[in-house]
């Protein structure tokens, strides 16, 4: 805010002095028989006019500037950043990797000479399968696999019993890979899966013994993929 004032204030005086002087002579002569008289008037009129102006002017000049400078400013940044970021340590299951599946007994599915079992003694190497899928992708929930031995033979449903003993990929070799929960889930080390048959069975761990007489989801049917030695 800024404000300025000026005061200028101006007198003038002025004084006139007019003096006017009139004279007058008059001189009238009479005469008369032997007498003469002589008369002289002489009239002296001086007028002295003063005159005294005094002019006082005074000018105020009051300049009042205000000046408001008001800056605003607003700035709003507003960054919002999303990330979703799903970072597995383990790799997830890939078509041709070698796996283990562990029954609900804690003993892994192998095949040894033909047989498929749940045997605590089974060699490690028999208890290796290679995951293959037609195709080459992960593997994820819902997707037909085919298991297949360290022996070079597939896992082979016939009927109600379960072997290892063709060399050949067809719809007894075919499975179904399941999870609990909808389809289309990564298949990951830790998960636990289920086999569904052609027939609609799934493989079932009973003891020792493996077979697809049941079409149950319950824990026999369950099994824990796993990617390590034992």
């Amino acid at each position: 805010t800024s404000t300025s004032t000026t005061s200028a204030t101006t007198t003038t005086t002025s004084t006139f002095t007019v003096t006017h002087t009139s004279t007058a002579t008059r001189t009238r002569t009479t005469t008369s028989k032997s007498t003469t008289s002589t008369t002289t008037t002489t009239s002296t009129a001086t007028t002295t006019s003063t005159t005294s102006s005094t002019s006082t002017s005074t000018t105020t000049m009051s300049s009042t500037t205000t000046l408001t400078m008001t800056t605003s400013t607003t700035t709003t940044s507003s960054l919002t950043s999303t990330a979703t970021s799903t970072t597995t340590t383990t790799p997830c299951l890939d078509a041709g990797d070698v796996v283990f599946f562990r029954a609900h007994t804690g003993v892994r599915l192998a095949a040894q000479d033909g047989k498929v079992s749940a045997m605590k003694e089974a060699p490690a190497e028999s208890q290796e399968w290679v995951v293959e899928v037609d195709g080459d992708s992960a593997v994820v929930s819902g997707d037909a696999v085919y298991l297949k031995a360290h022996s070079g033979s597939y896992l082979t449903v016939q009927g109600s019993s379960v072997n290892a003993k063709s060399a050949r990929r067809g719809t007894s070799q075919r499975l179904i890979i399941e999870m609990d929960g909808a389809s289309g889930q990564f298949v990951c080390p830790g998960d636990s899966v289920m086999f569904r048959t052609q027939s609609g069975k799934r493989l079932t761990v009973q003891g020792n013994r493996v077979h697809a007489a049941w079409n149950d989801k319950g824990s026999w049917q369950h099994f824990v993929l796993e990617m390590q030695r034992p």
